[in-house]
């Protein structure tokens, strides 16, 4: 008998602090998680550029453009 594998999860990125998730174009929407959560995602935390302003001010321009440059970061992975 082969091993089967399962598919991997799809992953739900969720900003920690305002509770949005990203869309697949990247911006950050409310929708009801309780939904995804039941059909099967997977949930990780992030930060919006919004809330990333919000808390530090003074070096948002700074992360948001370390994390849009940094291709690994800006995208979920999968583990």
């Amino acid at each position: 008998m082969s091993d089967i594998k399962n598919p991997p999860q799809p992953i739900i990125t969720v900003c920690c602090y305002c509770h949005r998730v990203r869309a697949e174009d990247g911006t950050f929407e409310h929708i009801d998680l309780s939904k995804a959560i039941h059909r099967g995602f997977s949930i990780t935390h992030s930060m919006c550029p919004d809330c990333v302003r919000e808390l530090y001010p003074d070096q948002a321009e700074d992360i948001l453009e370390s994390i849009s440059t940094d291709d690994s970061l800006s995208k979920p992975r999968e583990l």
